[in-house]
Formats: C-alpha cells, sequence, structure tokens
C-alpha cells in the first residue's frame, strides 16, 4: 500500500474535494497493487495529514456523479453522520433504495408493504422476508390480507437468528501445549473465538476475530509470550453470530 503525505486541497465545492481525494487514492492503489488491513476493512492507499479547504461552505452536499447518488439520499446520508445514531432510519426517510418488495398478484399495498413495514420495524437490514398464503376458502378483504401478511411476517422474525454483521478475520496460530491453556484463557479475553483446534506434536488453533479487537488481542500475545506466538495465514473476513453465539461466516 502506497502513503502520500501533507497534500492540502482549495476546492470551490465539496463535490471537486471528493473527487481530488478519491483520484488521489485511486492512483496510489494503481501504483502498488499491495492491500493492507484495518478495523474498517481493506486498505488500497492512505493520504496521511490531507487538508480540505472549501471556498463556498454552502456547497457541502456531496452529489457527485461518481458516487451516483441522488440528492435525496445524500441529504439521508447527511443526517445519518449527525445523529449519530447506528441505523439506516435518518436515511430511509428520504429514500428507500434499499427496500424492495412485492405483491405477487395480490390486491396493491396488501403484501409487500406491510411484511415491509414489519422489517423497518426491527429496523432491519440485509433481510429477505417471503410470505406464501394457500387459500382456504374464505377471501379475507383488503384489512384481512394486511393483518395476515404483517402476522406472518412478524411471527417468521420472531423465529429467527437476527445477527450483527461485522468485519474481521480468521488466522492460525501454533504453539506448544504448554502455553495451550494461557492462550485460551487470552483469547476468551479479548471476544476471540477458537473455531477449530488440531491436537498433534504442535496445537494449531484456528481463531476468528472482530477486526475492532485485533490490535488489542495482538498486543496481548506479544506482551505474553515476547513475540513467539503470532497469528499466521490472516483472511479478511465478514461474520456475525446468531443467537447461540455460534459463528457463521458470509
Amino acid at each position: 500500500m502506497n502513503v502520500a503525505y501533507n497534500i492540502t486541497k482549495h476546492a470551490k465545492d465539496i463535490d471537486e474535494a471528493w473527487e481530488f481525494w478519491y483520484r488521489g487514492i485511486e492512483s496510489l492503489s494503481q501504483e502498488s497493487k499491495s492491500v493492507d488491513s484495518s478495523r474498517d476493512g481493506a486498505v488500497i492507499g492512505e493520504i496521511v495529514n490531507a487538508v480540505t479547504i472549501i471556498d463556498d461552505p454552502t456547497r457541502c452536499l456531496l452529489k457527485s456523479s461518481i458516487r451516483k447518488l441522488p440528492m435525496r439520499y445524500c441529504i439521508g446520508e447527511l443526517l445519518w453522520y449527525l445523529s449519530g445514531i447506528p441505523t439506516l432510519k435518518a436515511i430511509q426517510l428520504y429514500t428507500n433504495a434499499w427496500d424492495r418488495m412485492s405483491d405477487d398478484g395480490e390486491p396493491a399495498g396488501t403484501a409487500g408493504k406491510p411484511i415491509l413495514e414489519v422489517i423497518r420495524g426491527r429496523e432491519l437490514t440485509n433481510v429477505l422476508v417471503i410470505v406464501t398464503r394457500y387459500f382456504g376458502g374464505t377471501l379475507l378483504g383488503t384489512g384481512g390480507l394486511i393483518r395476515a401478511y404483517q402476522a406472518a411476517a412478524k411471527e417468521g422474525i420472531k423465529n429467527s437468528d437476527i445477527a450483527q454483521v461485522c468485519d474481521g478475520i480468521t488466522a492460525v496460530i501454533t504453539t506448544d501445549y504448554n502455553a495451550y491453556g494461557k492462550l485460551q484463557y487470552i483469547c476468551n479475553d479479548n471476544n476471540v473465538d477458537i473455531i477449530d483446534t488440531d491436537f498433534g506434536a504442535n496445537v494449531t488453533i484456528k481463531l476468528a476475530a472482530e477486526m475492532s479487537v485485533c490490535d488489542t488481542f495482538e498486543k496481548k500475545l506479544m506482551d505474553t509470550f515476547a513475540g513467539n506466538v503470532a497469528l499466521n495465514d490472516k483472511e479478511n473476513v465478514k461474520f456475525c453470530r446468531n443467537m447461540a453465539g455460534n459463528i457463521i461466516f458470509l
């Protein structure tokens, strides 16, 4: 990964500034094909001490065609950042860009929309809810259909695992039997999951950790084992935990 330093950009508006920094990172990534990892994901380039000066502070709403976002989405995204709340509610007030629904032959507004409202009410994302209705000979009417589809969606979500997706790594540690117990303790103490263990001449452990704890975990390994235990074969992954606490890789 290439790194640039001490760059200042004067721009007439936020679009010009954003595209300048975008092109700068793009250029760095083309000069070096290596990719580093961080707690926020893959890093293809970095600009340290980057300063942006906007000549017209009233033109600070990003509309760049590179991002291909409608104005209403930009407003929602701005409110999202200002709110400091990690949900999509602020954006969804202005755009339904992520929402898709279908009545699939039912009267308009009696199936897809009621199901979608249940999903929004639970503030769920990256979810698919399908309800199949078998006609039993009774016409439910508009109100009856809405209630039926909503009830089915609620029941389905109630009986499902809801998990938060996170960025993380998998890695392998090989150590001797004397260090195994202490290593287990450090993993548990730092919320690092041991997902596989092989007992041979040495102990080989495969683990998974959220990106947010990796630095602390590696430092603890270094301090405890004086550099004799290290993370090998690291891979960036996305995973979540189900309600039982088991890891599901995505």
